[in-house]
């Protein structure tokens, strides 16, 4: 598979702020059934003192692509305590995948991706977690899924999330 990426990018950053937008054009070889596409890319963060910001969305112009577009967003709160060896957190993260309407998911055939029409137009996933920070780790407790909204897997079968609850503890090793 051959291919031509074009593309221009602009980056602003300051101390506590970031953003890239990203404008492109993705050429293809005649040998491939993928056509020529535009897309674009947008990448921004802030992080000022007790909240961290970031945000992620692409958006590909093309119906032979499986992934029409992309949405992240992450949220974390945690206020510094006087005295204390710990900073509570909040984190929300919400992620949401736009299916180009060409395609669906399907568990009942051979390839999970197949090229009938879905009703499915988009999957999204919102995560909570609280929990404490310390200086060599974290402790947390995740909700996954908060919305209840199952991921579907054809149009027949609904397939529960069967991870709703998880405990995280993250371990920093310093040299």
């Amino acid at each position: 598979i051959s291919s031509k990426n074009y593309k221009v990018k602009f980056i602003y950053g300051a101390e506590n702020f970031y953003q890239g937008i990203t404008l492109g054009k993705e050429i293809k070889d005649s040998s491939t059934e993928i056509d020529n596409y535009y897309y674009y890319l947008y990448d921004g963060s802030i992080d000022y003192d007790w909240l961290k910001l970031n945000f992620n969305y692409g958006k590909y112009q093309s119906g032979k692509l499986y992934i029409q577009s992309f949405l992240g967003l992450d949220v974390i709160i945690s206020p510094e305590l006087k005295d204390k060896r710990y900073r509570p957190f909040c984190r929300a993260k919400v992620n949401s995948l736009g299916i180009n309407s060409n395609y669906s998911i399907s568990n009942q055939e051979l390839d999970v991706i197949s090229a009938n029409n879905s009703q499915i137009s988009s999957i999204l996933v919102v995560d909570g977690e609280i929990g404490l920070l310390f200086n060599q780790f974290s402790i947390s407790f995740i909700k996954e899924n908060m919305l209840r909204k199952y991921m579907y897997y054809s149009n027949n079968n609904i397939i529960n999330n069967i991870s709703n609850y998880l405990i995280k503890i993250n371990w920093i090793f310093k040299d």
